[in-house]
C-alpha cells in the first residue's frame, strides 16, 4: 500500500513539474470536465454493483476501480 502510493505521488509530482508552467492552464481546461466524469463513473460503478447482487464491499470496490480508470484516463 505504501508503496504504491509513495510511487503514483512521484509520477503525479514528476508530471507536474515537467510540465509546471502548464499546469494550471491544462486545469483550467479540463478540471471540471475530469472531476464530474470521476464522480459519475463512481456513482454508476456503485450502483452497478448493488443492482447485481453484490454487498456495500463489493460495490465500493467497483466503484473504486472504475474511478482509478477514469482518473489514468483523465
Amino acid at each position: 500500500k505504501i508503496a504504491s502510493a509513495v510511487f503514483i505521488a512521484l509520477v503525479i509530482l514528476g508530471a507536474i513539474f515537467k510540465d509546471k508552467e502548464n499546469v494550471i492552464p491544462f486545469f483550467q481546461q479540463t478540471g471540471l470536465p475530469a472531476l464530474v466524469l470521476n464522480v459519475i463513473t463512481l456513482i454508476v460503478g456503485a450502483l452497478a454493483g448493488r443492482i447485481a447482487g453484490l454487498n456495500i464491499q463489493q460495490s465500493n470496490t467497483i466503484s473504486i476501480e472504475t474511478g482509478i480508470q477514469n482518473g489514468t484516463l483523465a
